[in-house]
């Protein structure tokens, strides 16, 4: 699913969509599990002592995100994990061909 907000018009007395950002974290458990939060970051204007609705919409059809640059397969980068410590540290393996990283 994908979101979007939208917050009070005290003038038009509607919600009106704002631009905004979603953040995902993703987290690694200590058995390796891979999981996932979301934040939502909205442009708002909040003066003091005031009280702002926020209405969030819950979208049906997936937006596919666009990518911002380009990646030539021939100069691709590579992160796997490669294991866990018994302190739950993650063992990562990076690879860039471009910079001879191995």
């Amino acid at each position: 699913m994908n979101y979007s907000p939208q917050l009070w018009d005290k003038d038009g007395l509607k919600f009106l969509d704002v631009p905004f950002d979603i953040n995902e974290n993703k987290h690694f458990s200590k058995s390796g599990q891979l999981q996932s939060d979301y934040e939502i970051f909205i442009k708002a204007n909040i003066l003091p002592d005031d009280i702002q609705l926020v209405k969030i919409n819950a979208k049906a059809a997936p937006v596919k995100a666009q990518a911002l640059v380009e990646v030539d397969e021939k100069q691709a980068q590579s992160l796997e994990i490669m294991g866990f410590s018994s302190e739950g540290e993650v063992l990562f393996k990076f690879i860039n061909e471009e910079q001879g990283i191995n």
